[in-house]
């Protein structure tokens, strides 16, 4: 598809995260690896077991 471009009726901009961002951002990744955890049964993987401070 290189060099094409999928119109889907609205628009993404995507930015550098701000200092002030990191806990919506370790939520985000909670979230994320939900699925991945259930699938190899192991809910102890980084991106669970990771806090602000880590």
């Amino acid at each position: 598809m290189s060099g094409r471009h999928a119109h889907m009726g609205m628009s993404v901009t995507i930015s550098a995260a701000a200092a002030g961002d990191t806990e919506q951002i370790l939520k985000l990744q909670y979230l994320a690896f939900q699925r991945e955890a259930e699938l190899y049964g192991n809910y102890r993987i980084q991106p669970l077991t990771q806090t602000l401070d880590s």
